[in-house]
């Protein structure tokens, strides 16, 4: 598996961080469901701010192992993730309703992807983006 972690000390304590910040995001409401792009860019950002502290929580349980380069690396692209969904937000602010959700790329496709398939490769699954914007 692409990613796989032999020591799994970081996916056990990820897994439930992940798990509660994703819990967390459905007490919004639906961003997509927004009746204003402004309205839309609020919940964009309010839940975006919750995603920044689950990395914050994940940065704290980086194991001090030769794994950690791989793992912070990973929590590096979901910053680059939360760039994207800020620039989004802004967009619709500044722009309004026509306004898409852009993702930068890594290995020449959506950086969600990639972010997802190292947290399934490593069975943390609510670790994945939300897909929520």
């Amino acid at each position: 598996l692409s990613g796989w972690l032999e020591d799994r000390t970081f996916p056990k304590a990820a897994e439930p961080i992940c798990k509660k910040a994703m819990a967390d995001l459905k007490k919004f409401p639906q961003a997509h469901e927004s009746k204003t792009p402004h309205d839309r860019a609020v919940v964009v950002r309010e839940t975006t701010a919750r995603l920044q502290e689950m990395l914050d929580d994940l940065r704290a349980v980086v194991p001090k192992t030769a794994d950690a380069k791989w793992i912070n690396l990973w929590i590096d692209d979901w910053g680059t993730h939360l760039k994207d969904r800020l620039d989004f937000a802004r967009r619709l602010d500044t722009k309004g309703a026509g306004e898409e959700f852009f993702e930068s790329t890594k290995a020449n496709t959506q950086i969600s992807k990639s972010l997802d398939a190292y947290a399934e490769n490593n069975q943390m699954v609510s670790c994945e983006t939300p897909g929520d914007v």
